[in-house]
């Protein structure tokens, strides 16, 4: 079951055309009904935050653009703790870890910023 959603999923992210807010409701659904253990799941939550995130700024919006950030670095830590040798958990911890960067003060900065060399040297 969850091969075959991935694999329509993937197909639709792939589309411009699709809706990503749609596109992040119908993860977050397959998410909660049957992938909380699934680290496929979880880096594609990901993905689609930095997404939903890219829109809002697109359109000027940093508060929601932020949230999305937050909600992407959130679901980026479940798939690191879900399969610490997925590398594509690494990798996408390490895109929520950059896009955080700008929010936080320096000290947390630099803190980040170890974060993300820890994980792509993974």
């Amino acid at each position: 079951m969850a091969d075959n959603f991935l694999v329509e999923y993937d197909k639709d992210v792939a589309d411009p055309s699709k809706d990503p807010m749609e596109l992040y409701n119908r993860l977050l659904k397959q998410f909660n009904d049957d992938g909380e253990k699934n680290v496929e799941y979880c880096y594609r939550l990901v993905i689609i935050c930095l997404t939903l995130s890219d829109c809002e700024l697109k359109k000027k919006n940093k508060s929601e653009g932020k949230k999305w950030e937050e909600e992407a670095l959130k679901y980026a830590k479940k798939a690191i703790e879900l399969d610490p040798k997925s590398m594509n958990a690494h990798k996408w911890y390490c895109a929520a870890v950059g896009r955080m960067a700008p929010h936080v003060s320096t000290k947390e900065r630099i803190q980040m910023g170890h974060q993300f060399k820890e994980h792509r040297d993974i």
